[in-house]
């Protein structure tokens, strides 16, 4: 893995929430070259302390799991492998609307737009799990985190990739549809290992 400078990082950043802000000109600040497109992979270990972290909040704070090992060891794979599987997924889509030359650009904004995700989501996540508020505001809470992430993908694939506004919005929700169902595929491999009441079958 490439690893990018703190002035290559900071930059990503910048233009990431330029592009939130509906700055259609902050994606040219992208490195999207191969080697911008696999640096940006690095922000997969920047955040994994906050995925870790999102991770005991929400499935194993009330209840550890039995075999912590194997546990760690599953959420580990899972999360290095589910970095592939959007971009893998994004280059047809490209393709099939013709829009590979901003493929690249649009797969460095994606990574490091999870920066911005997460920063979003552990505040969200914590206050809706503190007890601060009631069952009907947390549910709320967590509600208004699925449509902001469901907006930002919408940018990132109407005004990055370059497709129109309708097409835009089919695949921010593909993306959402994707991360559940391998959100939930993580939950049945860890289940036998876990504290957790199985995934029944369907």
């Amino acid at each position: 893995m490439l690893i990018p400078n703190r002035m290559e990082i900071a930059i990503a950043l910048l233009a990431t929430w330029r592009v939130a802000l509906r700055d259609r000109a902050a994606a040219w600040m992208l490195d999207d070259s191969v080697a911008g497109v696999w640096k940006s992979f690095f922000v997969a270990v920047l955040i994994a302390p906050l995925y870790v972290l999102i991770s005991v909040i929400r499935s194993y704070l009330d209840q550890p799991p039995q075999d912590a090992v194997a546990v760690a060891a599953i959420e580990t794979a899972s999360y290095m492998a589910g970095w592939l599987v959007w971009p893998v997924i994004s280059h047809e889509i490209a393709r099939f609307f013709s829009v590979r030359n901003a493929w690249r650009r649009y797969v460095v904004a994606y990574n490091w737009s999870h920066v911005w995700i997460m920063l979003l989501q552990l505040p969200l996540l914590a206050l809706s799990q503190s007890g601060l508020v009631s069952a009907e505001s947390g549910g709320f809470v967590m509600v208004l985190t699925v449509l902001m992430v469901l907006a930002y993908r919408f940018l990132l694939a109407h005004d990055v990739l370059g497709i129109d506004r309708f097409a835009a919005m089919g695949v921010a929700f593909l993306d959402f549809v994707l991360s559940i169902a391998w959100s939930l595929m993580v939950l049945r491999l860890v289940a036998p290992y876990s504290a957790l009441p199985e995934v029944s079958g369907g």
